[in-house]
């Protein structure tokens, strides 16, 4: 049914008797409609006014889990199974915090056994980060926070993308498995790397024209004493 519907949960339904109790009514608005209609002409926008109003037991959930929650479901992800990984349906989304001191965020992807050719797209707050080549294999993926202030929450969205096709994919064809999701920081050590190695090439440079300049020096002299 899920596969029919492209994941929607929209049901139809028809009343057949009043419970009689009274209806009750939210008091306390997050957001006006309008103000919220506004920004549904911009994606990341919409997106970036969603993330900072979802309820902070959404936020940093553990991953992958032990339990379903509503929410995970709309997002795209299916119940834990008790493994190391979780399986979502042609797109998924967590909601996270940044923390402080880390600037990047790890996690391992693969597709399901597919006849259909794919690839996976991030998304950080709406806009396009990254796009890999999915395999059969787990993929480590490392996303670069730099767009995010550090104590932000933000929202990373994984977009299951299918070669077209003569015929569409079934539901099965259009799952991907995610884990070992982590926060970490850049490591410097590469440009150490290279700046040491530029400084020593440096540093060489100077003593070869040092030589030079004194064998000149001496022949100079040389043709000046004849």
């Amino acid at each position: 049914m899920l596969g029919d519907a492209s994941g929607s949960l929209g049901i139809r339904c028809r009343v057949l008797r009043s419970t009689g109790s009274a209806p009750t009514r939210q008091h306390e608005v997050a957001i006006a409609a309008g103000d919220y209609a506004t920004t549904l002409v911009d994606y990341p926008s919409a997106i970036q006014r969603l993330a900072a109003l979802i309820p902070t037991d959404h936020v940093d959930r553990e991953f992958p889990g032990t339990e379903q929650t509503k929410l995970e479901l709309l997002n795209g992800w299916q119940r834990p199974d008790c493994s190391d990984a979780r399986t979502a349906f042609k797109r998924a989304r967590w909601y996270l915090r940044r923390p402080p001191s880390d600037d990047l965020l790890s996690f391992q992807v693969r597709r399901r056994p597919s006849a259909y050719p794919s690839c996976l797209n991030v998304l950080i707050n709406g806009r396009h980060t990254s796009q890999c080549k999915m395999i059969a294999d787990w993929l480590p993926i490392k996303i670069p926070l730099t767009s995010v202030a550090p104590g932000d929450i933000f929202v990373c969205e994984l977009q299951l993308e299918c070669e077209p096709a003569a015929t569409a994919p079934s539901f099965d064809e259009e799952l991907f498995q995610v884990r070992r999701r982590h926060f970490g920081s850049a490591e410097p050590a590469e440009q150490i790397r290279i700046s040491s190695e530029s400084e020593k090439r440096s540093l060489l440079g100077w003593a070869t024209l040092l030589r030079k300049f004194r064998s000149a020096l001496r022949v100079s002299e040389n043709a000046g004493s004849q």
